[in-house]
């Protein structure tokens, strides 16, 4: 996974009862590091590798990315059936084409300097699909690319295969995906129609802020112009949407977060819990965590504080939302009551904050 990837070195030398950590992607790593165990030979040439000899921690170089996806066999689903699942999880491709200041996803799928994109053959996914609700009664897919619509050529071709794909083989699919704020401005009629048609009824939109200085630090300024209406698109064309939303970030003003819950409020989101009182987290190698590294505001170990606020009345009133929101008597008609009183007035939440 992502965090011990970045942090392998770090989670090894402060946590001893760890014997080995697989970076990056791991199919074949871990495949090399069982029979390397199993036949107790050497681990130096296990690429994606980090394990301890001789007391000291060894960090082996990183495998290069997976090309074509196509050669991994497909995930054993046995999980469904054991766990009485009623949803599958899917993926058509890795990596992302976006430059997200925050994300740690560049990270992941990086080699040479570059961003990686990969995707499978749109075929070989609808077949998965079918087989799956064949195998085990499942029509509900998560698809968990970092963003549905990317595509080797920036077109949405990709969109309209797998829509004709999955309405030719005629099954109810429900079907959830990622997708970014101007997908709104190159899909078309013909595509919305073709994507319900093949099950689509949920989209999780990466909004992140509802102010520019927000959104200019995260490095999505665009977001500004395309969040509404990407919104209502969606609700136009009776899609659910859930969003992404950092709420409080280490540069966090009351002016900031009063645009933010105004957009949430007005975009009826305030039901919706997470957006409330979501922090930035800052990942070692991005691009805040290198601004502010320069610019001297972090200082410790990010292993432990992820999401580090700066100002201490902001992270007052962060940490009475998530208690808040946590709290087993707040449910969702409590939250939207106090939200719902307190939207015009922020500075009565602070104050409440400070008083914890």
């Amino acid at each position: 996974g992502i965090h011990a990837s970045l942090f392998a070195v770090e989670w090894m030398q402060k946590n001893p009862d760890i014997d080995h950590i697989i970076k990056g992607e791991g199919e074949y790593t871990y495949c090399e590091l069982i029979n390397a165990l199993d036949n107790n030979t050497s681990l130096e040439g296990i690429n994606g590798l980090v394990y301890r000899k001789d007391g000291q921690v060894i960090e082996n170089p990183d495998r290069p990315l997976i090309a074509p996806l196509s050669e991994l066999p497909r995930a054993s689903r046995d999980v469904i059936k054991k766990y009485h699942l009623r949803r599958a999880l899917i993926s058509t491709s890795r990596g992302c084409k976006r430059s997200c200041r925050f994300c740690c996803s560049p990270l992941y799928w990086r080699r040479g300097g570059k961003r990686q994109w990969r995707g499978l053959d749109m075929k070989d996914v609808a077949e998965e699909i079918q087989l799956i609700y064949n195998t085990y009664g499942i029509s509900c897919f998560f698809i968990q690319d970092e963003s549905f619509e990317d595509d080797i050529e920036d077109s949405y071709q990709r969109l309209f295969e797998i829509a004709n794909l999955l309405i030719q083989q005629q099954n109810p699919y429900c079907l959830t995906v990622y997708t970014r704020c101007d997908f709104y401005q190159k899909s078309s009629p013909e595509l919305m129609q073709l994507l319900k048609q093949a099950g689509l009824v949920r989209v999780f939109i990466g909004i992140e802020s509802a102010n520019c200085e927000d959104l200019k630090l995260y490095g999505k300024s665009d977001n500004f112009y395309h969040s509404e209406k990407s919104i209502q698109y969606f609700n136009v064309n009776e899609i659910n949407t859930s969003i992404g939303f950092i709420n409080f970030n280490p540069f966090s003003t009351m002016e900031r977060l009063y645009e933010n819950l105004n957009f949430l409020k007005r975009n009826k989101l305030l039901c919706n819990r997470f957006p409330m009182h979501s922090r930035l987290s800052i990942y070692k190698g991005t691009a805040l965590y290198e601004q502010f590294m320069r610019e001297g505001y972090l200082k410790g170990d990010l292993t432990d504080d992820l999401s580090p606020i700066f100002n201490n009345s902001i992270r007052g009133l962060a940490d009475y939302l998530s208690y808040f929101i946590s709290s087993k008597s707040a449910d969702n008609y409590k939250l939207q009551f106090f939200l719902n009183d307190h939207i015009i007035n922020i500075r009565l939440i602070l104050k409440y904050a400070n008083e914890m």
